[in-house]
């Protein structure tokens, strides 16, 4: 059974098409700008020589942006317009390759470029639909060239005579393998990396409950509760510690705990290791007297660490 396509949120496919259109719109003058650039200095660039039909083409992309701009802002339907934006550039690929020699064009690597975006933009099915219209395309190009059906600009000349049949199907069976090769590699990539966000979002999601009940479960117990970092540095101070102690969590978060309550300064120094090995028959609680705010002194229990638990920590450390 096949595996359903993966479901793109607007917002998200909103994204990705301002993004589509940015490079498309950088990529265009950057290739063809940088040929005519090259014109002007060496009189010829691998488009052959520039003419009007070039420049054309730059004009025809920046008019076609503006107008993707305004149907992006008011369309509801962006999956459509992205399969429109897609077979759109598929076009115009096919465009560049007429308009720099047809068969001899260098340009057909483009018809790759529009696939790969289209996996990433539409995953599986958008991919493999534009191979298969980029297939048609250059396939019906190549052969409309070799009979002479068309001239495309920039062709030195026929092709019936230079080139056997089997030498254009080849060619156009290579090219057509390399399309739905890319599609399905890049697709293949686009949804491993949709299936690994949705699986950390939904492991994020489950931190957050683990998170929300345990603090829960923390701000419930009735016993105070003080959790210490490496530092010996307050990183929790529950509401039954702030009630005992009469002092709010936020006074003494991030203070190492002798800097907050002194008093406990001799029994934090008992339970060093070494003490701890010397006597194996330590209680499991002891009393310390704490003094409160009305001068009433009471004793609160604290738990002994035993020798084996701390053992067990070595171990697991060294």
């Amino acid at each position: 059974m096949a595996k359903p396509e993966p479901k793109i949120p607007q917002s998200e496919l909103a994204g990705r098409l301002q993004v589509f259109m940015l490079l498309r719109v950088a990529f265009v003058s950057l290739l063809l700008g940088t040929s005519i650039f090259i014109q002007i200095k060496e009189n010829q660039t691998y488009f052959g020589y520039i003419q009007t039909f070039h420049y054309l083409l730059i004009v025809f992309v920046y008019f076609l942006t503006f107008v993707y701009v305004i149907i992006l802002k008011w369309s509801k339907n962006l999956l459509w317009f992205a399969y429109l934006q897609l077979l759109v550039d598929t076009l115009f690929v096919t465009a560049i390759i007429f308009s720099t020699g047809g068969i001899e064009s260098i340009f057909s690597f483009l018809y790759v470029l529009t696939i790969i975006n289209a996996s990433i933009i539409l995953y599986r099915r958008g991919g493999f639909i534009i191979s298969s219209c980029s297939s048609i395309l250059y396939g019906l190009l190549l052969a409309f060239h070799y009979y002479n059906i068309i001239k495309p600009l920039g062709s030195k000349g026929t092709y019936g005579a230079e080139y056997r049949s089997f030498h254009l199907f080849y060619v156009i069976l290579v090219n057509i393998a390399a399309f739905y090769l890319v599609a399905y590699l890049s697709s293949f990539l686009a949804e491993q990396v949709k299936k690994g966000r949705v699986e950390l979002d939904a492991k994020q999601i489950d931190i957050d409950k683990l998170e929300v009940l345990n603090e829960s479960i923390i701000n419930s117990i009735s016993s105070g509760l003080i959790a210490l970092d490496d530092h010996n540095c307050i990183i929790l101070f529950n509401p039954a510690a702030e009630e005992f102690f009469e002092t709010r969590a936020n006074h003494v978060f991030g203070r190492q705990i002798e800097q907050a309550f002194p008093f406990l300064t001799d029994y934090l120094s008992d339970i060093g290791f070494s003490s701890i090995e010397k006597n194996e028959k330590n209680p499991s609680f002891i009393n310390i007297p704490y003094l409160k705010r009305n001068n009433k002194n009471i004793f609160s229990g604290f738990p002994w660490p035993r020798s084996e638990f701390y053992q067990e920590i070595r171990k697991d450390i060294s």
